[in-house]
C-alpha cells in the first residue's frame, strides 16, 4: 500500500522534472498556438505534431541564463540543427514544415 507521503512525493518529483516547457505554434511567428511539450533536460526529446511551424521555449525552472534548446527537423536530435537555437528570452524558432525533435542544454545540471 502506497502511503500519502509517498504519493505527494512522487507527484512533487514529477512536477520538478517538468523544468522546460516549449510551444508549439501552427504559424511561423510564435503566434498561433497549438500545444506545448516539457522536454528533457540534458537529453534528445523526440516529437512530430503535424501543422506545426514554429517553436517558443517559455520556462526554464530555477531561471537557467545558460540554457540552450536546439532544434532539428529529423528525429533522435540527428543531422544538423536546423540552424536554430532557443534560449529563455523567449526566442521564436521557425522551421516552415516543423520540428522532429530538440535537445535541451543545462550546463548546470550536467
Amino acid at each position: 500500500m502506497v502511503s500519502l507521503r509517498s504519493a505527494l512525493s512522487a507527484v512533487a518529483m514529477a512536477v520538478s522534472t517538468a523544468a522546460i516547457t516549449v510551444n508549439v505554434y501552427s504559424d511561423g511567428d510564435c503566434t498561433q498556438y497549438a500545444t506545448s511539450f516539457n522536454p528533457v533536460e540534458n537529453g534528445c526529446y523526440n516529437w512530430d505534431w503535424e501543422g506545426s511551424n514554429s517553436d517558443l521555449v517559455t520556462d526554464w525552472l530555477n531561471g537557467c541564463k545558460n540554457c540552450v534548446c536546439r532544434f532539428y527537423k529529423q528525429p533522435n536530435c540527428d543531422g544538423t540543427t536546423a540552424g536554430q537555437s532557443a534560449t529563455r528570452d523567449g526566442q521564436c524558432v521557425s522551421s516552415g514544415g516543423g520540428f522532429k525533435s530538440v535537445f535541451c542544454l543545462n550546463p548546470a545540471h550536467i
